[in-house]
């Protein structure tokens, strides 16, 4: 089964993208490239820094990019370019592999295939199943259901707290009614 890249409303010269940019794993790092030129000049090595895009394809160990980067990625991966000047860690949006309760050679061996989160494992096709081996089918199946089950677990909370809310609301007005009701019985004793 091949990747399908989508066409539609290309332009001469535009680039495709290949399915969806958010469950790639990109990093922006700084490099050190030595300039050839300079290094025989000074007949000692000469280094120039360069920022530089590291993409990792999830599932796919074999598909890693690496280049400098161009403005285009600037744009194109917006918040890992902001992480990445500010001096931030560069994480992978998502829910680690150990929440899913997943050992640590399953852990590794994804780390390996590119695949950091339980979203993109749930997230992985079919096709790429096959490098990861026996049970991969299994490992995303349980990442969709882990998915499944947090986001209702979510609504859940959501629920309670909603109704938390609703009745410390119903707390505060029971007591400023005693409190009323208080000083409404000492002013009452008070004419007595």
């Amino acid at each position: 089964m091949l990747a399908s890249v989508n066409t539609i409303g290309m332009q001469n010269g535009q680039k495709a993208k290949h399915g969806d940019d958010n469950k790639l794993f990109v990093t922006f790092y700084v490099d050190k490239i030595l300039l050839t030129e300079q290094t025989e000049a000074q007949g000692e090595p000469v280094y120039r820094d360069v920022e530089m895009i590291k993409i990792n394809v999830p599932g796919d160990a074999k598909t890693v990019v690496i280049r400098e980067v161009t403005r285009e990625d600037q744009n194109r991966f917006p918040s890992q370019w902001a992480d990445f000047k500010a001096g931030r860690e560069q994480l992978q949006h998502g829910h680690a592999l150990k929440e899913m309760g997943l050992g640590d050679t399953e852990i590794s061996k994804l780390h390996w295939m590119n695949v950091v989160t339980i979203e993109q494992l749930a997230d992985l096709p079919d096709f790429l199943l096959e490098d990861l081996g026996l049970g991969a089918r299994g490992l995303r199946d349980g990442a969709i259901k882990w998915i499944q089950n947090r986001k209702v677990s979510v609504d859940e909370f959501e629920t309670l707290k909603a109704e938390n809310e609703g009745l410390q609301s119903t707390l505060i007005e029971l007591q400023n009614t005693v409190q009323l009701m208080r000083e409404e019985l000492a002013s009452f004793k008070a004419k007595k």
